[in-house]
């Protein structure tokens, strides 16, 4: 009102209005940045056993949005910040952004005062660090201990080892980045701890490395197969309750959408075959194999789901349903495995099992996942997602049995199970 014309057109011009934007945007991102760092704290991480050839520590992430990290810390000074990591402070002061998502890149752990720089312990995701490790063979005779005024007889102690699979399988780097699809929808579970959800005072057999497939598949749906964020649905460690509700949205949503819509189910757990109908079950972490009351009737999934008219329903299961588990455990009560019924399906459904009928799927240690997982997974990378169900099918097939015979010493055949209305076109569906 109090500006003339040329003062304005002088003030408002396309080089003013961009620096204005560029300036609101460092001031937003700026916000943004310690919104993150404000967000993360020592307790987002717990801390693992020392690697004192590489004198590191992992710290591993309580959290979905902060990854792993590795810090270094000499080998003179790591007793004492393992014996008080609870007391320190960790302050977070540097970021990057990667895919439009904060990832943290730099910051400090504090014990004592701010100020004190005597026990500060620096990371930085910019330096280079090694964490690994150590499996020992150990190999000597039984110690004898001798009686002394004693006729109670000694009792030895059984030493066993465990495999554990810390870093990253090659397979959970380089993800390719594909284009996204509007309407294509993901759900993806993983179930790994049944020992403590377990509503009986029986539990069921954990199953290695599950949320580990989960995650790693989750995030080549995003970026490898065009799912966006919106659409991804992801449960780890559901129950039934929580399966059920997801399972009963994405219907409702597929039913809206109609032959536009796309979804891919991704499930590592474990499986089960009704002892009498044969029938196989999802198992959520709260269910056991003694009561399948509230399991997941895989059946009613492949017809609620078909129903929806949806123009590609694509499903791949690395479980077993014989009564075996994923790989262990869930036997069956009388000592035997099951063969399960096979499913008929039908609309546009197409289903990859980790199993043929009365064999176990089972994991790959060396990588940290499942065997059909990461072969599923290597695929993917390798042909950056362009790949037909066809080839997909004659892959999996081929190198999940000859590893599992190499590296299990088990056969482990994958199993395609295909609805008759896509019998002559599913080997040329193409993410």
């Amino acid at each position: 009102e109090f500006e003339k014309t040329a003062d304005y057109q002088q003030r408002v011009s396309e080089y003013n209005r961009k620096n204005k934007a560029n300036e609101l945007q460092e001031k937003a991102l700026d916000q943004l940045k310690n919104e993150f760092f404000e967000s993360i704290s020592k307790k987002n991480f717990s801390i693992g056993a020392y690697d004192a050839d590489n004198e590191t520590f992992l710290l591993t992430s309580k959290s979905n949005d902060i990854d792993d990290i590795i810090i270094s810390i000499s080998i003179d000074k790591a007793p004492f910040f393992k014996n008080n990591f609870n007391n320190f402070y960790f302050i977070a002061n540097d970021c990057l952004i990667i895919d439009d998502v904060f990832v943290l890149s730099g910051g400090f752990f504090q014990y004592g005062r701010r100020n004190d720089p005597s026990h500060r312990y620096f990371y930085n995701l910019s330096t280079t660090k090694e964490y690994s490790t150590v499996n020992i063979d150990y190999d000597f005779k039984d110690i004898e201990i001798n009686k002394v005024k004693s006729d109670i007889s000694i009792q030895k102690n059984n030493i066993t080892t465990k495999n554990l699979k810390v870093g990253s399988s090659l397979v959970d780097k380089d993800i390719p980045i594909g284009e996204k699809v509007k309407y294509r929808y993901a759900l993806v579970i993983g179930n790994e701890d049944y020992q403590s959800k377990q509503r009986g005072l029986s539990t069921e057999q954990n199953v290695d490395y599950a949320i580990n497939d989960a995650t790693i598949f989750r995030e080549y749906a995003l970026k490898t197969l065009g799912v966006y964020k919106d659409n991804m649905y992801f449960l780890a460690d559901a129950t039934s309750i929580e399966m059920s509700k997801k399972i009963k949205l994405l219907t409702e949503i597929l039913k809206e959408l109609g032959d536009k819509a796309e979804l891919i189910v991704y499930y590592a757990g474990h499986g089960y075959p009704d002892e009498l109908t044969k029938v196989p079950y999802l198992i959520p972490v709260d269910v056991s194999a003694g009561d399948l009351d509230f399991a997941i009737k895989l059946e009613d999934v492949y017809r609620e789901l078909s129903a929806t008219g949806a123009k590609r329903v694509t499903i791949f299961l690395d479980a077993c349903f014989t009564g075996g588990g994923r790989n262990a455990g869930l036997l069956a009560s009388r000592g035997f495995k099951v063969k399960p019924k096979k499913d008929d399906l039908k609309g546009n459904l197409l289903v990859f099992s980790a199993t043929s009928e009365e064999q176990s799927a089972l994991p790959y240690h060396k990588e940290g996942h499942g065997m059909f997982t990461y072969h599923l997974l290597k695929k993917l990378q390798e042909s950056k997602g362009r790949v037909s169900m066809g080839e997909l099918s004659k892959y999996l097939q081929e190198n999940v049995a000859i590893e599992s015979l190499k590296v299990n010493e088990k056969k482990q055949n994958p199993h395609i199970n295909i609805s008759p209305n896509i019998q002559n076109s599913w080997t040329f569906w193409q993410f």
